[in-house]
């Protein structure tokens, strides 16, 4: 049981990496094109 916890954590950390990058990402875009300003 303790094994699939880990994974189960370390899958959710995973993933929550990703969204972070995303969103990194987005907010690069969103900063380079003119049309936005993030205040």
């Amino acid at each position: 049981m303790s094994k699939n916890l880990c994974r189960a954590a370390l899958k959710i950390s995973k993933t929550r990496k990703n969204a972070e990058e995303q969103v990194k990402f987005r907010a690069n875009l969103l900063t380079e094109s003119q049309e936005f300003t993030i205040v």
